[in-house]
């Protein structure tokens, strides 16, 4: 009687092991991705922060300035003209931001990544990659 008793409890126990051990598993396969999404997320709100301050600080020191923005994830950009200059769009494939400059923006393309040049030309601010 205690073989079968003990036999039983060993069979449960390697039972509740194994849904453990793949509940853990699978934890630490959401904590993995949950935790690349919050980085990625970040390095794209840093990203288009310093593309938009780099627009501003370009456009307000005139026509001739140019900075070299280092971009830590690739953005998507749309520009729309406003009355008060341009409404600038970041994209990227989970968030969006928006920025506005009192200079027209003009992208020469609708994806930037890496080094990206803002350049006043005339007073409308220029982006192209390096």
């Amino acid at each position: 009687m205690f073989g079968q008793v003990t036999m039983e409890y060993l069979v449960l126990s390697l039972v509740a092991i194994s849904m453990l051990a793949v509940s853990l598993s699978a934890l630490i396969a959401i904590k993995d991705s949950s935790a690349r999404l919050v980085d990625d997320g970040l390095l794209f709100r840093l990203s288009a922060q310093k593309l938009g301050n780099a627009i501003s600080e370009v456009c307000a020191m005139g026509s001739g300035n140019r900075r070299v923005v280092a971009l830590d994830s690739q953005l998507a950009i749309e520009t729309e003209t406003a009355d008060d200059g341009s409404v600038v769009r970041f994209r990227n494939s989970a968030s969006s931001l928006v920025s506005h400059s009192l200079c027209p923006v003009i992208a020469a393309s609708a994806q930037l990544e890496g080094g990206v040049i803002v350049e006043n030309v005339g007073g409308e601010v220029a982006l192209r990659e390096q």
